[in-house]
């Protein structure tokens, strides 16, 4: 396992965790949701990338869908947490541009963003615990 590679992608997507944690407190929802997906998206590539050892710089990978990262991550993932990477994919990339936004904005209400955030969280220590596994000297946290 490549432990710096996953120490890299695990900064990031503590960054987009707590930036969604925050945003939510502050009433920004969609943000919030973005970042969850983005959290999402790094937490997968972490694994991807110092697990599997595949190629950050390979193109397969280079992409925000989380549908396509978590097959390409092979883990056995629960059928909740599938609806939830399945609820927020389009997130990653509709939550961008504003002609969607409205749509999107319709649909999150803080009650729903909440989820997400909670479930972002869940799913974030499952992948560290998935990624100490492999490796007992990552930093915990």
């Amino acid at each position: 396992m490549n432990t710096q590679m996953a120490e890299k992608w695990l900064e990031l997507t503590d960054r987009d965790l707590s930036g969604a944690q925050i945003l939510l407190k502050s009433g920004e929802c969609i943000l919030a949701c973005y970042h969850c997906s983005q959290a999402v998206e790094k937490a997968l590539k972490a694994y991807i990338f110092s697990v599997l050892q595949k190629s950050d710089r390979d193109k397969k990978y280079r992409i925000h869908d989380l549908i396509a990262l978590t097959r390409f991550s092979e883990l056995e993932i629960s059928e909740k947490m599938l609806g939830f990477i399945y609820n927020l994919n389009p997130l990653s990339t509709e939550a961008r541009y504003e002609i969607k936004q409205s749509k999107i904005l319709s649909q999150l209400v803080p009650e729903i963003c909440n989820q997400y955030v909670l479930n972002t969280e869940e799913f974030v220590l499952w992948i560290k615990s998935k990624l100490y596994e492999q490796q007992s000297d990552l930093p915990r946290g």
